[in-house]
């Protein structure tokens, strides 16, 4: 199971190198049955174009006409360039093993896009709407946080079964209702509605690739820096008072180390604060303090990081110095940080995310991670994958342009000493761990993070930790919601694998 998620991310992979470098030619993308105007003429000519459909004959697409639910099977085993399987061992009564189909619905159900709920495939039958939902969320990983998103709102009144799936497809623009108030779930999914969904889909698996972005506060012992486009340095301390003063952060000479080793990345003046900068002193001065900073280092930018606004009182505020801020900055860059809405709705009031977004050319988003200290093993993942989800969903919901925000990934671990929690440990800490020959490792497919246990001396170490598979799974996320940049939270100590997950 550990392995699931980089499976299909090295699948998906492969399937773009071979999708994008495969012609065919023009007269074997051209149906007769389907209409230069008609409304899913564009999908379907790149669908037959990329391999992903055949026409039910050289010159008819078969328009209007239901897809099979073993002819979806092969059609997704394509998109996802998953590999056909050995069929002798399908646990499904009516796939004889021989059949054109049985090699794809062997690797749909390896890969979780096709569960065993009867002794029977159905694969004649024809795939209804709500089945072909289900059957991307899952083949996208994403099944283990649908029995959450089923609870969040959606606007058909006709959903029962298979809600969450439904509702994370209409929260990632891969589905549309049939009316503004219905879903039709039992309603049969035509091959043409199939070919726009998964055109849909592809254009976002496919997106522009994810920029990285990373915090750094030190610089003895730099990290790999190539590849990124944006870093924020420092530890730069914003003082409230009147004037706000702003102190601390790298020197000169740290500064130009970085730069001589990121090439062209852009070096933004990181700067965190409190609630209490916002006790005294206006938003225009406070700025100023901010922007001169930034003239002084010599910077590209300002990255504004003030975590933990709980109340709401500070919205206003802290929109009024992102304004404020951006006007002085011109085109320089400016990043906010703010943290990410929970399922609770009760922990960070203190973000208008729409409202800083609307200034700001970042807008930072950092997901909780979650600390239950119950049971024999303390559960406490990082950045758990539903807290993520639900933080897009609200950004989505609140208006933010979603191509502005940049996600957070932590890159510390949280660690226990037997039933005492420890201090974060860096990811080279987590490697040493690792390394060690009784080290104990294991995947949590709900929460989509690694966790281990471990003996070191005297120590026993239970410790949940990122690894690549996570900023894999995080940053496809993002796409899916159009969020093209992760943030990579402490690159000092940070362990190298992580950047393999955004290969």
């Amino acid at each position: 199971m550990k392995r699931d998620f980089k499976r299909l991310l090295a699948s998906l992979v492969l399937c773009a190198m071979l999708l994008t470098g495969l012609t065919l030619p023009a007269s074997a993308a051209r149906f007769t049955d389907v209409p230069v105007n008609y409304w899913a003429a564009q999908s379907i000519l790149r669908c037959a174009d990329l391999g992903l459909f055949q026409g039910k004959s050289a010159t008819r697409f078969g328009v209007g006409e239901p897809m099979t639910r073993g002819g979806f099977a092969v059609v997704l085993c394509r998109l996802f360039g998953w590999a056909p399987e050995e069929t002798d061992a399908l646990p499904f009564t009516d796939v004889p093993a021989d059949a054109w189909y049985a090699p794809s619905v062997a690797a749909a159900l390896s890969h979780g896009a096709v569960t065993v709920q009867t002794e029977e495939f159905r694969p004649g039958d024809s795939l209804t709407r709500e089945e072909l939902a289900a059957a991307l969320i899952r083949g996208l990983g994403y099944a283990p946080i649908s029995g959450l998103s089923q609870e969040l709102p959606l606007p058909f009144t006709d959903v029962d079964t298979n809600r969450g799936y439904i509702t994370m497809a209409w929260d990632m623009g891969l589905v549309n209702g049939t009316s503004k108030t219905t879903f039709s779930p039992e309603k049969l999914a035509t091959r043409e509605q199939c070919a726009v969904i998964l055109m849909r889909l592809y254009d976002k698996l496919q997106s522009s690739k994810t920029e990285r972005m990373g915090v750094l506060t030190e610089t003895t012992a730099l990290p790999e820096l190539n590849g990124f486009t944006t870093l924020a340095v420092g530890n730069a301390q914003l003082i409230s008072g009147a004037p706000a003063r702003v102190v601390g952060g790298m020197s000169s000479e740290e500064v130009s180390a970085v730069r001589a080793a990121t090439g062209d990345a852009k070096i933004l003046l990181r700067v965190t604060g409190s609630a209490n900068v916002f006790n005294r002193g206006d938003a225009e001065s406070t700025a100023s303090a901010l922007n001169l900073a930034m003239v002084q280092g010599g910077y590209d930018g300002v990255f504004l990081d003030i975590p933990q606004l709980r109340s709401g009182k500070t919205c206003q505020p802290l929109n009024l110095l992102t304004a404020a801020l951006k006007k002085m900055l011109g085109s320089k860059l400016l990043y906010v940080a703010a943290e990410a809405p929970d399922w609770t709705e009760q922990s960070y009031q203190g973000y208008d995310y729409a409202g800083i977004s609307r200034y700001a050319d970042r807008l930072v988003l950092r997901a909780a991670s979650d600390v239950q200290e119950t049971g024999i093993i303390p559960v406490a993942p990082i950045q758990p994958v539903e807290n993520v989800y639900y933080g897009l969903r609200k950004l989505r919901d609140s208006g933010v342009d979603m191509a502005k925000v940049s996600l957070w990934l932590t890159t510390t671990a949280n660690a226990w000493n037997h039933t005492q929690q420890a201090d974060p440990l860096t990811g080279l800490e987590v490697d040493a761990l690792l390394a060690e020959e009784k080290t104990q490792q294991y995947y949590s497919q709900r929460y989509g993070c690694s966790y281990l246990l471990a003996k070191q001396g005297r120590k026993e170490w239970t410790v949940w930790y990122p690894d690549a598979d996570s900023v894999q799974q995080r940053a496809l996320l993002g796409r899916l919601f159009g969020a093209n940049q992760v943030c990579f939270g402490e690159l000092s100590g940070m362990s190298p694998a992580l950047l393999t997950g955004l290969k």
